[in-house]
């Protein structure tokens, strides 16, 4: 579970007219139609199955299931209006009141908790008006209804009382505003997000809630994990990821998201009572709540062959305030990256089609993607030009300071371990006594603020200008990770450890020259109710060697993110390359993260490497593998704490990219007493104490 806090912004995301989908009729005759995204309105996706001639499919781009052909929104409205589906059975009214009675005793304590102090709510496909009904008994509460089908609409007024609009929410337009507005199992039957995310906005109050349920699920999941899908009544469904991207393009924050496994649903004994359209399913329902154990035992079943694929989620979005008025800005490039630049240079640099089509990637990006002995080939030439051609120079200062990078056998080993394994571990590497010192001062600052406001995904991304303004406590609930703010001066003892020689000579042997980048920072990753950004499997590969190093300042277990590295993974070979991210060819491109399932399918997860270690232990890992950190097993878990280390970057030439930057500020008495070797790394800017006070001060 995502619990967060309003955040206070500027230049945030707001809701943009890019990529726009190119829609089609679902009678459309013989045309042969390009599958398109209709969220991301681009043409890469995949098949996922096929249910009673109609496909679905699942975009490589912002993760969402949708079926295909995707209809356009007047047919959509007029088949909801109708109450006519050529491929499905409306239930009559009766029994669909009595389905929302059967659901709302199960879900409706947790949505009223949503609405705990809410003057005004309105309910977007109230059905027949079970919610509205539940919630009109509360004095001096304002509710309302959107209803397509006049048959629901009329009964949800009788049952409720209430006032029902029947429009479709596209269209919705209301000078009263609303504190809270539900979407109870409809997000998936909207045809427009457009069209729905611009009404919300316009509809809700200041500070006010968008609550869904809706279905989430991984790209694994199976024709089977259904009995009826839908399709194409339901006309998408979340992808794990698609969640952040709809908020990232929007502009809305997510303030809780539960994600209960389908089969936790599928077999609660109310939902079996529910009878519906087919007297088959009614019988087998009826002998299923009646039989001694049949639910149990058919939920273990279920559980080991389809298991933990489909979710049904309760999320709960906030408006970014300002979103509106806000200039545009470009899409997070934090958590998926790749694929938001793609999103974001579609208006201005990859416009749609003459035919109203999508753009797609070019077709050789295309093809390489699908070949990895040629994906892995260009790879390991563009990690030989950065490593022989670009880094000459780099090379050349290594072999003139050769003495100084002499190893001993166990620096020699961690050396083969990263060669082999991309990753090396030193257990407690650094006495606690002084690690436990380091943190201590560390966490004063963490908490008093003395922080790299630029240094932060949400900047990065453009969310925010600066953290500038944000409590300690709104940092922890909104962001991934924070930096302290010139860490070699504000905690000189750390100067020892970032620049210890035997972490230098095993950099410099591992990489066979003098890092242009070395970059010394002490982060602080916070728990979230999902994995963010790097807590997913990705590669910091960008056609040149990255290596990073974390001294730990915690013991690292489950509970506080430990890293996961999937050896061997950094090769480039083949296998490597199987699992592919296209900015491996320094290419801005639209595969983002990697999910589990897709690193699983080429490395069993039981050869996954997953580093807990006490404090003051010393974690290396060759990013041009597959990683991910820090990865807390049980995301939303309560005992789930943050991650505190010292981080060191080190960047090999990439083309274009001065690596000359002098980021490390050290204290011109400090850099004084540092050696040889050490200056090698340094890359400072030397400060002055009257320098430093006046800084801090300000």
């Amino acid at each position: 579970m995502i619990a967060g806090t309003k955040m206070a912004t500027q230049n945030q995301i707001r809701p943009t007219n890019v990529a726009r989908a190119a829609v089609v009729t679902i009678d459309c005759k013989g045309a042969r139609m390009e599958p398109v995204c209709p969220l991301c309105g681009f043409a890469e996706s995949r098949k996922a199955f096929t249910e009673g001639g109609c496909t679905l499919r699942v975009c490589d781009i912002c993760d969402l299931f949708f079926v295909h052909p995707y209809p356009a929104g007047e047919s959509q409205h007029r088949q909801v209006m109708a109450g006519e589906n050529p491929l499905i059975k409306i239930l009559d009214c009766e029994r669909r009141y009595q389905g929302e009675r059967l659901f709302y005793d199960r879900h409706f304590p947790l949505i009223a908790q949503e609405c705990e102090g809410a003057t005004s709510i309105l309910d977007i496909g109230c059905g027949t008006g079970h919610l509205l009904e539940k919630f009109s008994a509360r004095p001096g509460l304002y509710c309302a209804g959107i209803e397509l089908n006049p048959q629901a609409a009329e009964f949800a007024r009788r049952v409720s009382g209430r006032r029902i609009w029947e429009m479709p929410i596209e269209e919705f337009r209301s000078e009263r505003k609303f504190d809270a507005i539900t979407l109870i199992n409809v997000f998936s039957h909207v045809p427009s997000f457009d069209g729905l995310f611009g009404s919300l906005r316009c509809a809700l109050r200041p500070g006010g809630k968008v609550i869904l349920r809706t279905t989430e699920m991984k790209r694994s999941v199976s024709r089977w994990n259904q009995v009826h899908w839908g399709i194409p009544d339901d006309l998408h469904f979340l992808g794990l990821t698609t969640l952040e991207f709809l908020c990232a393009k929007y502009g809305f924050i997510v303030t809780r998201h539960i994600r209960t496994p389908y089969e936790a649903e599928l077999f609660c004994a109310s939902r079996w009572e529910q009878m519906g359209r087919s007297r088959v399913q009614n019988f087998i329902k009826k002998a299923g709540v009646r039989i001694p154990l049949a639910l149990p035992a058919l939920k273990g079943i279920y559980k080991a062959a389809l298991g933990e694929r489909l979710f049904m989620s309760f999320i709960v979005l906030t408006p970014l305030e300002d979103a509106q008025q806000a200039p545009p800005a470009a899409l997070p490039r934090g958590a998926n990256e790749a694929r938001y630049i793609h999103l974001a240079g579609a208006s201005a640099s990859k416009p749609q089609r003459e035919n109203g089509s999508s753009p797609r990637s070019p077709f050789w990006l295309r093809t390489i993607r699908t070949q990895p002995h040629l994906y892995s080939a260009i790879c390991k030439a563009r990690l030989f030009y950065s490593r022989r051609i670009a880094g000459a120079e780099a090379r050349g200062r290594l072999r003139q300071n050769i003495r100084l990078f002499g190893m001993n056998e166990s620096e020699a080993r961690q050396v083969e371990s990263l060669r082999r394994h991309g990753y090396a571990l030193a257990p407690r590497f650094i006495s606690q006594d002084r690690i436990d010192r380091i943190y201590t001062r560390a966490d004063a600052l963490f908490r008093g603020l003395q922080i790299d406001l630029k240094r932060a995904y949400s900047v990065q991304t453009g969310r925010l200008e600066s953290l500038e303004g944000l409590s300690y406590e709104e940092l922890a609930a909104s962001e991934k990770m924070i930096a302290l703010r010139d860490p070699l001066v504000q905690i000189p003892e750390l100067l020892d450890i970032a620049f210890h020689e035997s972490i230098l000579r095993i950099a410099g042997n591992f990489l066979g020259y003098v890092p242009p980048l070395y970059r010394v920072t002490v982060v602080r990753d916070f728990p979230h109710g999902r994995a963010l950004h790097s807590s997913n499997f990705h590669k910091d590969n960008d056609e040149s060697d990255s290596l990073q190093i974390f001294i730990y300042l915690i013991d690292i277990d489950d509970a506080r993110g430990p890293l996961v590295y999937v050896p061997g993974s950094n090769h480039h070979d083949v296998r490597s390359c199987r699992p592919r991210l296209s900015r491996d060819l320094g290419i801005p491109g639209n595969d983002g993260r990697l999910s589990d399932e897709e690193v699983e399918r080429v490395y069993p997860r039981n050869t996954w490497a997953t580093l807990r270690t006490p404090r003051g232990s010393l974690a290396a890992i060759h990013g041009n593998g597959i990683h991910k950190g820090p990865a807390w097993t049980r995301p939303g878990d309560p005992a789930n704490q943050p991650r505190t280390a010292i981080k060191l970057d080190l960047h090999g030439y990439k083309q274009g990219v001065a690596r000359d930057q002098r980021e490390n500020r050290i204290r011109r008495i400090d850099f004084g007493r540092m050696t040889e070797l050490q200056r090698l790394f340094a890359h400072a800017t030397l400060v002055e104490e009257p320098e430093l006070a006046k800084a801090h001060s300000g």
